[in-house]
């Protein structure tokens, strides 16, 4: 029997759809309800052992918690942010996500609520196929001394935060230097995350099957600086030039540390890969075409 977590965005429907699964796949399936804190600090996403006991683990079969469990798939109900803030969890797990859209546009999600039972008949059968996507290392260094060190799937953003002011950021990428920018921002963001952030700021749309990292400022002070994509296999640099005291490094959407003057922020591949369970057999272009209205007219 295959061992199913199933994790919820907030003011979902629980309970129907856990009645739904357990009447049509109990004879089939262990299933296991995780409740991830949405609200996680930062510096419990940094740390494995912290990770795993913010993570509630409910048996719905036999209606008790359980210290852990390994599933061999892990179904997400929510929209994009609910597989973010999954994301750290599942890594660990090494099991494939497929994604039930119960947001707005949710691009990472390949199944309707509607659809559930035949989904999930389809993914018992082995009628599917995995789609892995690139991600980022993400770290931080003061002093020398390495504070911050996680995974990224859609971007890292360095931000000036609530005060107007600029900031001025150094990039280099292999060492070598490629700009100085005075911006509110820098966007950081693997293909995954070119629909996201960065798209909205005028970054280009990359095919989530490419590794590459996309640089994108934001509001910058010159107009000669563009959006710039680079290898997947360089190493990206980013020096601070006196940052002000809400300067801040998100990582997926969430605020993970206050940075200061001389602080470094390396990026690059990550070694990890996110799998994905794809069920359709739509292209990423017909996604484009239908979630963005791409092209019509």
């Amino acid at each position: 029997m295959k061992k199913i977590a199933l994790v919820f965005r907030i003011n979902v429907d629980v309970e129907s759809i856990i009645k739904e699964l357990m009447n049509n796949f109990a004879k089939s399936c262990y299933f296991y309800q995780f409740d991830i804190d949405e609200e996680l600090e930062p510096c419990i996403l940094q740390n494995k052992d912290a990770c795993e006991s913010a993570i509630r683990i409910t048996d719905l079969q036999k209606d008790q918690r359980v210290s852990h469990v390994q599933p061999d798939y892990i179904l997400v109900f929510g929209g994009d942010g609910t597989i973010l803030r999954a994301m750290h969890f599942t890594l660990e797990m090494n099991a494939p996500v497929l994604g039930f859209n119960m947001g707005k546009l949710g691009f990472l999600t390949d199944g309707n609520i509607e659809d559930l039972i035949p989904s999930l008949n389809n993914l018992l059968k082995g009628k599917y196929q995995k789609e892995k996507r690139m991600l980022l290392d993400v770290s931080v260094y003061r002093n020398r001394v390495k504070i911050v060190d996680m995974p990224a799937l859609n971007d890292a953003v360095i931000y000036k935060g609530e005060l107007s002011k600029l900031i001025t950021i150094r990039l280099f990428s292999n060492k070598r230097y490629v700009y100085k920018a005075r911006c509110d921002g820098i966007i950081i963001s693997t293909p995954t995350g070119s629909t996201a952030y960065s798209m909205s700021s005028g970054g280009p749309i990359i095919s989530p099957d490419m590794e590459a990292m996309v640089v994108n400022s934001l509001s910058p002070h010159v107009l000669s600086i563009r959006p710039m994509v680079f290898n997947a296999e360089n190493t990206l640099q980013f020096k601070l030039e006196e940052p002000h005291s809400s300067t801040v490094l998100q990582v997926d959407g969430i605020n993970i540390v206050q940075l200061q003057s001389k602080d470094k922020i390396i990026i690059k591949r990550s070694n990890k890969k996110m799998s994905f369970i794809k069920l359709s057999h739509k292209t990423f272009y017909q996604i484009l075409r239908k979630k963005l209205n791409m092209g019509k007219i």
